[in-house]
């Protein structure tokens, strides 16, 4: 049976994770933020937490460990990518898809992050948003 996540409404907490690549322009990621505040949803931890490891986020168990943590906290009804980039494929033996599929939630992104998509969408029938990543949301329009 497949899994339809509950729509967003004003007001609810989503997360922003780095599951793949880091941002060298934090403008980027703040103006992405912005736009889903603006859109009437509260960010999760809005800090930029991500240390970056050469040209990942962090490291393979703390991406895996940041992932995990947002598809466990019930607060959180959707969970947002701050990019693609490489590193994704790193961390999919670290997933434990009992908790995403148990946890259903929007999860958006593209690029590298699909790799994420197709694996929840094949272990958990959840159905999954190939869409915009924070960071390219700070080059976005309204009407794009």
């Amino acid at each position: 049976m497949i899994s339809i996540p509950q729509p967003l409404a004003k007001g609810d907490s989503v997360s922003v994770i780095a599951p793949a690549g880091n941002i060298h322009d934090s403008a980027r990621y703040h103006r992405g933020c912005s736009i889903l505040e603006e859109m009437g949803f509260e960010i999760h931890r809005k800090v930029n937490t991500w240390p970056g490891t050469g040209f990942l986020s962090d490291s393979d168990d703390n991406r895996a460990r940041e992932f995990m943590s947002a598809w466990a906290n019930p607060e959180i009804k959707a969970i947002f990518t701050l990019r693609g980039g490489y590193g994704a494929l790193r961390i999919l033996e670290k997933i434990d898809f009992d908790v995403v599929r148990n946890n259903p939630k929007l999860f958006m992104g593209f690029s590298d992050i699909t790799i994420l998509l197709n694996h929840i969408v094949h272990h958990t029938n959840t159905v999954c948003l190939h869409g915009p990543v924070v960071s390219s949301l700070a080059s976005s329009d309204k009407l794009s």
